[in-house]
């Protein structure tokens, strides 16, 4: 599984807790409440997100996040900073070139070290990643992307 880069990482938590959770996580698998029609894929690269306002126009600063699965319709990430804005844009790795995507993000939930669901970590262990989710605002071809 790909791991985050140290010097890439802002978060207080180590480098090894973030993997546990990383690995925690059920990428590519259909949660319970699963919304969207596409089959998800198991999708592992870093990324530099921009936040976007409503209008689609930067609104902070980049920061490195790393996708975790994606389907035509959209894309889950794992990040060290909450999205606060409605959409982010990002560069997705197509060959030699790059695919640039802007996403409406769904939802942002902070993951908690000490959350059951990622595998009972001590409770007292805060972790500054969020997971979050989004809607690609144009259709991309999966099967073509992944297989690169």
């Amino acid at each position: 599984m790909a791991r985050l880069q140290s010097e890439q990482s802002q978060a207080s938590c180590s480098k090894a807790q973030f993997n546990e959770i990383l690995d925690a996580i059920p990428a590519g698998e259909a949660p319970a409440h699963e919304r969207r029609t596409e089959k998800r894929h198991q999708y592992l690269t870093m990324v530099m997100v921009t936040p976007l306002d409503a209008d689609l126009q930067p609104s902070g600063d980049p920061f490195p996040a790393l996708t975790r699965d994606i389907s035509a319709s959209g894309i889950g990430l794992v990040h060290s900073r909450p999205i606060h804005g409605p959409f982010v844009k990002f560069d997705l790795p197509h060959g030699d070139t790059a695919l640039s995507v802007i996403v409406n993000i769904l939802r942002c939930n902070q993951l908690l070290c000490g959350d059951q669901r990622l595998g009972g970590f001590a409770i007292d262990d805060m972790c500054t990643y969020y997971e979050s989710g989004g809607r690609f605002l144009t259709k991309v071809n999966v099967v073509e992307l992944i297989s690169k």
